[in-house]
């Protein structure tokens, strides 16, 4: 999500306004690519590949952690833990 906006009941005419300005303004960051079950899909398949490749770079610390062949430096999301 791209931001958050609370409705105040005491201006619900500007509150109205400014919900629907957040609102288009998250659909225009989105490229009109809406929510469907394809694009629910990709975004699981980009989740998971991510997931996979930080799996995989851990693994490999831990490999050469234990041929000792060097420094070990555990990387979380591309940053040292």
């Amino acid at each position: 999500l791209a931001g958050a906006v609370g409705v105040d009941n005491e201006q619900r005419l500007v509150a109205r306004a400014r919900l629907q300005t957040a609102l288009d303004g998250l659909v225009a960051r989105l490229k009109n690519e809406r929510y469907s079950h394809d694009s629910l899909r990709a975004a699981q398949k980009r989740r998971d590949a991510a997931r996979e490749a930080d799996r995989e770079a851990f693994r490999a610390a831990v490999l050469d952690w234990r041929k000792k062949d060097g420094p070990l430096v555990v990387e979380r999301f591309g940053r040292p833990v």
